[in-house]
């Protein structure tokens, strides 16, 4: 690594591990290969479509070199990796994640991701895939709430008193992995005081829980995941639940309130097959009349046009040879 990173504090948060002897640069050009992990994972997502994300990576131009490593670190996940070079039997990281503590990082070894902007744009690709790539890291890092590793929703924003709230949690681990049987603790803070639900996640790091509504007003939901003791990460949502609002229950006019009104305020009402003309109160404003004309002859361009219409004809006649 030319960063000469190894042996340095810097090191112990890496996701990767350096020291490599020897040459630590490889400048031969490669085309990076998008692992399991990274096909998960929200920075290597440039589309939305799986096949179609995959297909992008694989047409991406190739990078000119990369640092070499010796692996990742321990609760590291590896996301590119080198199509060739290997490192204990596995192929070598290209760009790796981890989390640290209360923060996060990532390594990428390639030397040249600014390919995936000069010549994606020279083959009529644009930059797109290089600005969502480090747009996703960026969001990453900072632990946008699209990028945490526990996420609970709750597929509503608003609900009617007697339907039935689905509280969805998803665990991943720092590769996207599904968790299977990760804790879950769900708190629940309403009107009404605090409701705590349990559960462990599925094969698929997922877990439902049904909640009934039966009391109106706005509600908190924090979840919390851990396993084997380790707190792997909590998130936040909220909802809504109101009675059914009796004037969306029936959206047409009362015929009969709109005449009543009217009538109170000395105005008239005209039902859905009839009009009028409006009332007016003569004493509420005034008319105003204006009225201008302007003669075709009195413009001040009718002049100009005659001069241009003359030039143009005697040029034409001299052209000819006329007088």
């Amino acid at each position: 690594d030319l960063g000469e990173y190894a042996g340095t504090p810097l090191e112990e948060v890496l996701p990767v591990r350096l020291g490599v002897r020897g040459k630590s640069v490889d400048e031969a050009s490669f085309q990076p290969q998008l692992t399991a992990q990274g096909q998960r994972h929200p920075i290597t997502q440039l589309l939305g479509s799986p096949l179609e994300n995959q297909a992008l990576w694989d047409r991406l131009s190739p990078l000119d070199g990369m640092n070499l490593n010796t692996g990742l670190a321990s609760d590291s996940a590896a996301l590119l990796v080198h199509p060739t070079q290997k490192v204990g039997g596995r192929s070598m990281p290209v760009l790796a994640v981890r989390e640290v503590g209360e923060g996060r990082s990532m390594a990428f070894m390639g030397d040249s991701s600014w390919r995936w902007v000069m010549a994606e744009a020279a083959l009529g690709h644009g930059n797109q895939a290089y600005l969502r790539f480090w747009k996703n890291a960026m969001r990453w890092l900072v632990r946008d709430p699209i990028g945490q590793p526990v996420q609970v929703n709750t597929g509503r924003e608003n609900y009617l008193i007697g339907d039935e709230v689905r509280l969805r949690v998803q665990v991943r681990d720092v590769g996207f992995e599904p968790v299977e049987n990760a804790e879950v603790v769900v708190e629940v803070q309403g009107p009404e005081g605090k409701e705590q639900l349990r559960g462990e996640t599925s094969s698929e790091g997922e877990l439902l829980l049904p909640l009934q509504a039966t009391t109106r007003g706005a509600f908190r939901v924090n979840a919390t995941a851990s396993k084997s003791g380790l707190t792997l990460g909590e998130s936040q949502s909220v909802f809504a639940i109101t009675d059914r609002d009796p004037e969306l229950d029936e959206v047409m006019p009362d015929e009969a309130f709109l005449s009543a009104l009217a009538g109170a305020y000395g105005g008239r009402f005209y039902g859905h097959d009839s009009a009028g003309e409006p009332l007016r109160d003569e004493e509420a404003g005034r008319w105003v009349e204006e009225r201008e004309e302007h003669p075709l002859w009195a413009g001040a361009w009718l002049p100009l046009w005659a001069a241009v219409l003359l030039s143009v004809s005697w040029w034409l006649r001299r052209k000819d040879g006329g007088r």
